[in-house]
């Protein structure tokens, strides 16, 4: 699908959200090349006094103040995942490009109402998948492409202790980073079996522990633990195949991967790339260029149906 092009120079841009990942995206649009932060929509209309705002930034309360306005060209969603459905819905229709953190939206009928809706419009939506940009996973996907790793029949991802939530549950809240990263280096296609369990601990309304293997039409095996709680801070995908095992320590300060074999252990030298900021970068390189982002409105559909048959088979 070709997407309708937006040929301005410079991108102005509308954020929704200032909370703890919003700020991130103040930080790297304060002198972002090519792209001005115009409007910040929040809760309260205000301003947070612990972020700084580019002095000529709006901050307000009311959506229709970006929908009615034909000087602003993008939007970025950094809201609960129980209002990403509506806003970008709303961006769409008032001719806005839209990039949605993850999870795109909090099940797949939303997520195929809004394919329709991107299809119409034309306009771009990306989903905030930013492993996809990490730059060891980069390079994973290089390795495997090489078929430097051998055949890799088991991918385990770690994702423990997080602030916990109270508009999605522990798996739903971390497990779109491995699915995503899952379906960039393999493509497994359709999930054909899930065990596992969820577990919420005493009268919390969401489960801050899961814990499910999920089988494919094609190998590997995935193993995803999510906990909001732990000894210590996790975050570790591992890729086991029949000649090494790849391990990448996201908590790590530097050298993140190492790639273990029977000669001993390797640890590739990786460029350091913020992968926030490469994400930005495609978006408004596909803005400029009509063309379908890496994480698009459709890979968005594959992790809504993948997220919606493993949560139902892990309650």
């Amino acid at each position: 699908m070709i997407a309708r092009r937006t040929k301005r120079k410079n991108f102005n841009v509308a954020l929704f959200g200032l909370g703890n990942f919003g700020r991130n995206y103040v930080r790297l649009l304060a002198d972002f090349p090519g792209a001005r932060l115009h409007t910040v929509v929040t809760k309260s209309g205000r301003k947070n006094p612990d972020i700084a705002l580019p002095s000529d930034t709006e901050v307000t309360a009311d959506p229709k103040k970006v929908w009615h306005n034909s000087d602003i060209d993008a939007v970025i969603i950094v809201t609960p995942p129980a209002n990403h459905f509506a806003l970008a819905k709303a961006a769409l229709e008032s001719g806005k490009h839209v990039l949605v953190e993850k999870p795109m939206v909090v099940g797949l009928k939303e997520a195929r109402a809004l394919q329709h809706i991107v299809t119409a419009t034309g306009n771009i939506l990306a989903v905030g998948h930013q492993y996809l940009f990490n730059p060891y996973v980069r390079y994973l996907k290089g390795q495997l492409d090489e078929k430097s790793l051998g055949a890799v029949f088991h991918v385990i991802s770690e994702h423990l202790v997080s602030p916990a939530r109270n508009d999605v549950d522990a798996f739903y809240d971390a497990a779109p980073h491995p699915l995503s990263v899952m379906h960039y280096l393999f493509n497994p296609g359709k999930i054909v079996d899930v065990c596992g369990f969820s577990r919420r601990i005493g009268g919390n309304r969401f489960a801050q522990t899961a814990v499910a293997t999920v089988k494919f039409e094609r190998p590997p095996l995935l193993t995803i633990t999510a906990s909001w709680v732990g000894d210590r801070k996790t975050r570790r995908l591992t890729l086991v195949s029949d000649r090494c095992r790849a391990t990448l320590d996201e908590t790590l300060p530097d050298k993140r991967l190492s790639i273990s074999e029977s000669g001993g252990i390797h640890k590739p030298v990786v460029a350091a790339i913020e992968p926030l900021r490469a994400e930005l970068e495609h978006f408004f390189a596909c803005i400029r260029t009509g063309t379908q982002p890496l994480a698009s409105v459709k890979l968005g559909v594959i992790i809504a149906g993948w997220l919606e048959t493993i949560s139902r088979s892990i309650r």
